[in-house]
């Protein structure tokens, strides 16, 4: 048997470990751009809707928008991850086009389904919930959101998965937030309401859809194909599904607060915890800047049977968002009620919340990017229990 055969081969230089860093950097450091650049286009937005909306239609807003997201959570239905582990392993583009059409089938089909749900059962979510006159448009509106968000995700992440991650970062964290701030100003100085809000934020995010679809086209050869074989198609299952299983897990672990906001406390309540939300995912930023290139470089090097350097590269990206996140942390901890005194006093009476929060971002930052590690190394499943078992996921909030 040569290395090539080999599962493991041996320990790796360090010129290799550097160039692998490089590429994980690269990415990193434009992630880093263009999410400083989301988070400003967040901040906006945030305030625009704290300035132009009350305080409990803020929450309205936001309590429907949280709703949405778990939705978007379950609607790629283990696409997303599995599109980064085999698009960049592919022996050919007709391949990639298999599974992409495998991926765009079962997320059309899951999101449109969840989002019928919200939309049939709006009025009772509401009872159950905040129990306001304005919540079930505003459920229903997100509900029509969803296979367009779900479009978007999906699509970007085949330019994350091929290494085109300026595609990828400049769609979900420039493009959707800049076209959604437009639409929810425009909304604002119309006098629409919260309603008005979200039916622009809606319609705006299927702009997006469209111009990443185009995108897609003109700049790579993969279109969605319904070609796969059975055995292709066990193979997607067999590794999405495990994937989307977790996210009930990490239902519980980490969007299971929306739903207590929403049956214990008020509408304005949900938007002072959503605002704190906002300003605890700012400490996610290094996780998520070194997270865009590291899982398909991982998947290539899984591929290859460089376990060696997967530990090496994976140890010190991990050791590098520690020392990044630590300065964030402090930061954001120490002048907490100055930052939620920006959106208005109201939204100080979070300053607990996010000191709470800011704590546990710490902490899951310092376990690096364990869940995409497991899933590019073909341990699905073993995701999937450490899901049901502890918290490792990391989210932006828009």
């Amino acid at each position: 048997m040569d290395d090539s055969d080999s599962p493991d081969r041996g320990e790796p230089t360090d010129d290799e470990v550097i160039e692998r860093l490089e590429s994980v950097s690269h990415g990193a450091v434009v992630a880093t751009g263009s999410l400083s650049a989301q988070k400003t286009l967040l901040f906006l937005t945030n305030f625009a809707l704290t300035q132009g909306l009350t305080a409990a239609l803020y929450g309205v807003y936001a309590f429907g928008r949280r709703i949405s997201g778990i939705l978007m959570l379950f609607g790629p239905l283990g696409g997303m991850a599995a599109l980064v582990r085999y698009l960049p392993a592919a022996d050919s583009e007709a391949r990639q086009r298999r599974v992409f059409g495998l991926a765009c089938g079962t997320a059309l089909v899951a999101s449109l389904t969840f989002g019928a749900v919200v939309f049939l059962l709006a009025d009772a979510i509401n009872a159950a919930t905040l129990d306001h006159p304005t919540l079930p448009l505003v459920l229903r509106l997100f509900a029509v959101l969803v296979p367009f968000d779900v479009a978007i995700r999906l699509t970007s992440t085949v330019f994350r998965a091929l290494g085109k991650i300026e595609y990828h970062l400049a769609v979900t964290l420039i493009l959707r937030p800049a076209a959604r701030l437009v639409g929810i100003v425009a909304a604002i100085a119309a006098g629409t309401g919260a309603v008005g809000v979200v039916a622009a934020f809606v319609v705006m995010t299927a702009v997006v859809a469209v111009l990443t679809a185009w995108l897609l086209v003109s700049r790579t050869p993969v279109r969605p194909s319904m070609g796969a074989s059975r055995a292709e198609a066990r193979e997607f299952i067999n590794y999405a599904g495990p994937n989307a299983l977790s996210k009930v897990g990490s239902l519980f672990q980490n969007r299971i607060d929306v739903l207590l906001v929403g049956f214990f406390l008020t509408a304005q309540a949900a938007g002072v915890y959503n605002l704190a939300l906002f300003l605890m995912s700012i400490l996610g930023v290094p996780l998520f800047a070194f997270n865009q290139l590291l899982p398909p470089i991982v998947s290539e090097l899984y591929s290859e049977g460089e376990v060696e350097m997967v530990n090496e590269v994976y140890g010190a990206v991990t050791r590098l968002i520690v020392t990044l996140t630590a300065p964030i942390a402090v930061i954001t901890f120490v002048y907490r009620v100055e930052l939620l005194a920006v959106f208005g006093d109201a939204y100080t009476a979070g300053s607990l919340v996010l000191g709470v929060f800011v704590v546990g971002r710490i902490i899951g930052n310092s376990a690096g990017a364990t869940g995409w590690l497991l899933l590019m190394t073909d341990h699905q499943y073993l995701h999937m229990l450490n899901f049901f078992k502890q918290k490792t996921a990391y989210e932006i909030v828009g």
